[in-house]
């Protein structure tokens, strides 16, 4: 089941990378970088309303670990019945908040290209795949996840990623009005629930979402929407915050490209992770550290050693890419060195927290970190505000890094102390480890760049830095953590 979860999982996760790097170019070559900013804000804003599910996802998916277990229908039914009601009044009202976004948003932002009617259509066409989300998915998503059938959501999540890219590309260079292109695309998300939905009723016929549940109300659903509050305000934050001091759609498109990269790479620990929240989260419910940690370091160590991987060719080579991607857009400045370092030392520290933060989930302990929480989300607020107006986008990613690090350390002393019940000794070797990993992939890479001047010469630099990267993170765990290094390649031999 790790296998098959970890290949869907990996193949979503690149679907959704090539889709992230098409549509944004598509975009901006044939409507501009206004355009290609504006749905960029409009996607981060729509997110945020998202949040109206209150911790629904978290909370449900901790309470059916027990009775999927236990093989408790009557247990499982009551959760996913007071999940659907929960999701309904959610979309509910995150419909009415997208109506007063489509109200009030061309109010405050306006595009030469675009007319205020249809910058109000295009901020409900984006919206439209949450609405579906709400009432017809997100039952069926929730149980899954807890059933660790993560594969089949990323199956799913495949297909609609590449009808909706198709879509889209196609008819942005037919130049078809952008309103109508999304407009199409929403085919895409009607495909995706279907599949789930159908899988769901045929291999669970005893799944019922229309029992009466009662009083039952999911316990730590509003603990949990800390953490997805925190998680929205680390991806979105920089693009809002650029859209309102930065006085310009071109400079949130600028930011926007960088950003690909950095969601590109942020991925990583969710193709790794594909399965193990489970895994965990019923080791801890069982009291079983022993086992937690011997499935844990090497999850840990193997987290570290790719993103060392992915963090340090990117050091290198994000600028190069940059430039190879936007050479032919003129409408913006998208060459800026030092935004290119800070976006990568960003995902860098989002990586040294990832693993843990996987744990801080599986334990469900949303409550005993929520002070934590929110103090990570005010520094970037509170910092990014007078950085962003000071120095623009690049300030926004400063005040990002700087809340990254703070969770980080705070983290590399919690999960030891509280969940893994580990040596503080232990957690911060392998963070150590993690930077001497990084460093010695970004190094050579800084020395290579100068060949990655075209995409042959860039893609040539990409095999040589992660072959040379591969070898040296595993020389790095052969020498210094032995027992990970044996435990993943045992896993590898096993899943081969």
């Amino acid at each position: 089941m790790f296998a098959k979860n970890t290949f869907w999982n990996l193949v979503y996760q690149l679907t959704a990378i090539l889709a992230g790097f098409l549509v944004p170019r598509a975009i901006i070559g044939v409507y501009g970088s206004e355009v290609n900013g504006l749905v960029t804000s409009l996607t981060q804003f729509i997110g945020y309303f998202a949040l109206v599910e209150a911790g629904i996802s978290g909370a449900a998916t901790f309470a059916l670990y027990k009775p999927i277990a236990k093989g408790d229908w009557d247990g499982i039914n009551v959760v996913a019945s007071a999940s659907k009601v929960f999701y309904q009044k959610s979309g509910i009202l995150f419909l009415v908040l997208l109506i007063g976004l489509s109200v009030v948003y061309p109010r405050f932002v306006s595009v030469d290209s675009l007319a205020p009617w249809e910058i109000i259509v295009l901020t409900f066409l984006l919206g439209a795949k949450i609405v579906v989300d709400f009432f017809s998915l997100a039952k069926y998503q929730v149980f899954l996840t807890a059933d660790q059938k993560n594969w089949l959501i990323q199956l799913a999540s495949t297909v609609f990623t590449l009808v909706n890219t198709a879509v889209i590309f196609l008819f942005a260079y037919l130049h078809a009005p952008v309103v109508a292109v999304y407009a199409l695309a929403l085919s895409a998300v009607f495909a995706r629930s279907l599949i789930l939905a159908l899988y769901t009723r045929r291999h669970y016929p005893k799944l019922n979402c229309k029992v009466d549940y009662g009083d039952y109300q999911l316990p730590q659903r509003w603990d949990a929407l800390f953490l997805q509050i925190l998680g929205a305000v680390q991806s979105g934050a920089p693009v809002i915050l650029a859209t309102f001091l930065c006085g310009s759609m071109s400079e949130v498109s600028v930011l926007a490209v960088y950003m690909l990269v950095s969601t590109g790479l942020q991925m990583i620990p969710n193709v790794l992770g594909t399965g193990l929240q489970a895994l965990f989260g019923r080791q801890i419910a069982e009291g079983d550290y022993e086992g937690l940690r011997s499935s844990y370091k090497p999850y840990r160590a193997l987290v570290y050693a790719v993103s060392a991987v992915a963090c340090g060719c990117a050091f290198s080579l994000i600028l190069p890419f940059v430039d190879l991607y936007a050479g032919e857009f003129h409408d913006a400045n998208y060459h800026n060195a030092l935004l290119g370092f800070l976006v990568v030392l960003n995902v860098f520290l989002y990586h040294g927290k990832s693993s843990q933060g996987l744990l801080v989930i599986a334990a469900g302990m949303y409550r005993e970190t929520r002070a934590q929480t929110c103090l990570q989300a005010a520094i970037i607020i509170v910092l990014g505000i007078p950085l962003t107006i000071h120095f623009g986008v690049v300030g926004t990613i400063a005040a990002s890094c700087v809340s990254n690090l703070y969770r980080v350390i705070d983290l590399l002393f919690y999960e030891p102390l509280k969940i893994s019940m580990d040596s503080l000794s232990s957690s911060f070797r392998s963070f150590g480890m993690y930077v001497l990993q990084t460093a010695l992939v970004a190094l050579p890479g800084y020395l290579l760049s100068c060949f990655a001047g075209s995409w042959a010469g860039w893609i040539a630099v990409a095999i040589c830095l992660v072959v040379w990267g591969a070898i040296a993170t595993c020389a790095t765990l052969y020498f210094f953590d032995r027992p990970s290094y044996i435990s993943i390649i045992g896993r590898f031999i096993r899943i081969k």
